[in-house]
């Protein structure tokens, strides 16, 4: 009987001894990653009610955030709501037309420095 409380002790402290490492590991890796992701960008994903995503998921949850479908439908070609870059709302628009005549669309964030152009 000792001896099968005593296997009963040390299987349960092994077991407990094993998770806690594998624990430790995978903590120390969720926040390695978290601590890459700005805030914005972990309040879009925590805002998120599913469990997992999926690559193409989470494209499509930041697509969202990021991308003014409106705008985009309308045939903005640079219908970005936030940067890309910073996810500031400070966004300057500019155009008019080049030496071909083609129409140039302009966008920069002020918060940042990122710009983009596009030609139509």
């Amino acid at each position: 009987m000792i001896l099968f409380v005593a296997g009963l002790v040390i299987g349960a402290a092994a077991s407990w001894a094993i998770a806690h490492i594998y624990y430790k590991r995978a903590s120390g890796e969720q926040e390695a990653l978290f601590g890459k992701l700005e805030e914005d960008l972990r309040g879009v994903i925590l805002s998120d009610k599913r469990e997992g995503l999926t690559v193409p998921e989470l494209y499509d949850l930041l697509e969202k955030n990021l991308i003014d479908s409106t705008a985009a439908s309308q045939g903005d070609p640079l219908p970005y709501k936030t940067c890309p870059s910073c996810q500031s709302d400070l966004l300057r628009r500019g155009g008019g037309a080049n030496d071909r005549g083609d129409q140039r669309f302009s966008i920069t964030c002020e918060a940042c420095g990122w710009s983009e152009d596009a030609y139509c």
